[in-house]
């Protein structure tokens, strides 16, 4: 199968120091397969950059978390040609377990903005109701016992709201 190479770093400028670093030691019909979530404009910049020598590239940012990273769990958004997707799927299918190609390069990068406006939607939303129920004299608790199960369940309301609840707001 073809080389691939994967980098996931902070931010834009980490992404063309590392691509520039790559494309100096990968052989023709490598892909690049970035994690980091970044900027569409980066991904199509970056993709223009590798197809210049001779290697693909491909955004795929991910939702999931670290535990999702650890059990092989994660949703892959992936931006890129359809060749070099192909290319890349035997490694994704080991880290992610939705895995999505989206369309060209760049297009992964806009669907995770997708996935973080629904991500702040709820979590915000989580916190009103947490607030609200705990003013209003309610257990919190009980209430998410309630309400967790039914149409207002999420990912938010599973896994968040509890650690709030106790006090954890670690990232």
């Amino acid at each position: 199968g073809a080389e691939v190479f994967i980098l996931c770093v902070g931010n834009d400028d980490d992404v063309r120091q590392v691509v520039t670093e790559a494309l100096s030691r990968l052989a023709d019909g490598a892909v690049i397969v970035d994690h980091t979530t970044t900027s569409a404009r980066v991904a199509r910049e970056q993709a223009e950059r590798a197809s210049g020598q001779g290697v693909a590239f491909i955004d795929a940012p991910v939702s999931g978390g670290d535990i999702g990273a650890r059990n092989a769990t994660l949703s892959i958004m992936v931006g890129g040609s359809d060749a070099a997707v192909a290319r890349a799927m035997p490694v994704l299918s080991t880290l992610g377990k939705t895995i999505v190609h989206q369309g060209p390069a760049g297009s992964g990068q806009r669907t995770k903005i997708v996935n973080q406006i629904l991500v702040a939607a709820n979590t915000l939303g989580m916190c009103e109701a947490l607030h609200f129920a705990s003013r209003a004299g309610l257990d919190p608790q009980r209430v998410l016992d309630s309400v967790g199960g039914g149409a207002a369940a999420s990912w938010s309301i599973q896994v968040l709201a509890p650690r709030v609840l106790k006090d954890d707001l670690d990232p």
